[in-house]
């Protein structure tokens, strides 16, 4: 079974629109959904989607966090300043 996951851009990413949509087989880890979102915005990208956390509504994941269904999360790059 597919999942579907809108990605919400945040910070550094909104330069690529406001959302990244990928399909992914179920159940998927959020370091599974952070491959493939690395594969899908390109090399230019990928450093930036490693060092950055993956959240949903409530919560940051961590990498083993499993998703077995269709949801929204949202990239949250690091950030410097006050």
């Amino acid at each position: 079974m597919q999942i579907n996951i809108t990605i919400t851009h945040y910070g550094a990413f909104r330069n690529l629109g406001t959302d990244t949509k990928i399909s992914i087989p179920a159940p998927a880890t959020i370091g599974a959904v952070r491959a493939v979102l690395a594969d899908k915005l390109g090399d230019a990208h990928r450093v930036l989607v490693g060092d950055s956390v993956l959240a949903n509504d409530t919560d940051i994941l961590p990498d083993a966090y499993v998703i077995d269904g269709s949801c929204a999360l949202s990239i949250l790059p690091p950030v410097c300043g006050g």
